[in-house]
């Protein structure tokens, strides 16, 4: 079989070529094609949540914006943005438990617009705040679990050296 990579290739390229030329490509389902389109998006949000998406910019994937918007909340029960948010605020709360970033530092990894964004985000999403959540595990600055800060730094703070003191350090 394919490598996952290629396959999402080829299944980007295949929707494209579908799209541009009106070709009917035969599916033994009916929502095949909501599906795969569906799983092309959910499949990019999750590789790319820390960069600044837009509904625009997803929909490229899709057919248009409002398609996009009505298939992807049919097939997920909640629309891409939201799974967006929702998969920064997971990724954050691992941040905030095992880190000692500040919530602007992790709201800038995360890619949410400001940190008072991410907050909001974060207690309607969980039911508290991001802050609660770090304390409430005692680990947030206090370095109390061994972090490996090296990788914390590759991983993600690739495009943000300024983000961290000694990130720019790794770089060099």
């Amino acid at each position: 079989g394919l490598s996952p990579g290629v396959q999402h290739l080829l299944d980007i390229i295949l929707l494209r070529l579908q799209r541009q030329d009106d070709l009917a490509i035969a599916s033994s389902e009916p929502g095949h094609k909501i599906s795969r389109e569906c799983d092309l998006v959910r499949r990019y949000i999750d590789n790319h949540f820390k960069e600044n998406l837009t509904l625009d910019q997803l929909s490229a994937i899709a057919t248009n914006k409002y398609y996009l918007v009505h298939a992807f909340r049919k097939e997920y029960n909640i629309s891409p943005i939201s799974y967006l948010i929702s998969r920064r605020t997971q990724e954050s709360r691992f941040l905030l438990t095992n880190t000692d970033y500040t919530l602007s530092q992790i709201a800038q990894i995360l890619g949410f617009s400001s940190p008072s964004y991410f907050s909001q985000s974060f207690r309607r999403l969980e039911g508290m705040s991001p802050w609660s959540t770090a304390n409430a595990t005692g680990t947030h600055r206090k370095n109390t679990r061994s972090v490996d800060k090296e990788f914390f730094a590759m991983a993600y703070l690739p495009c943000f050296p300024s983000v961290h003191p000694r990130a720019g350090d790794l770089y060099r």
